[in-house]
């Protein structure tokens, strides 16, 4: 009876370490459109950031939600993709076809970084806020 016992509540245990695992895997991905951004700042503001402390700024910003405002340089509609300031590329979920390039826009979305090569801050899963 014992043996039975003890079967059966290692069997739970493992079942639920399971699901537990299962749920932390397969968990739903964060919706930057449903999030309240982290930081409101301009690109000019941010390039200033990174030129006094590019590790602190690293910290700050990477991996938030970020809005930005600025004016648009590049927009590539069929991939998505625009360029704020000379200085942000944005790859954006909503979509951009109405955009044009000398036009304001504001948006928010995940900060990935600074691109060393190519000297740009990045952007992805922007949504437009205007």
């Amino acid at each position: 009876m014992r043996k039975l016992v003890l079967a059966m509540a290692v069997l739970l245990v493992m079942a639920a370490a399971f699901l537990t695992l299962y749920r932390y895997v397969y968990r739903e991905h964060r919706r930057v459109e449903n999030l309240d951004a982290d930081y409101t700042l301009s690109v000019a503001r941010m390039e200033q950031e990174f030129l006094k402390d590019a590790a602190a700024a690293n910290i700050a910003y990477g991996n938030k939600v970020v809005e930005v405002s600025g004016t648009i340089t590049t927009v590539d509609a069929a991939a998505g993709v625009l360029t704020i300031d000379e200085k942000l590329f944005v790859q954006c979920d909503s979509p951009i076809a109405d955009l044009t390039a000398g036009g304001k826009v504001r948006l928010k979305g995940r900060f990935v970084g600074f691109d060393d090569l190519l000297g740009e801050f990045r952007m992805d899963q922007a949504v437009l806020l205007e």
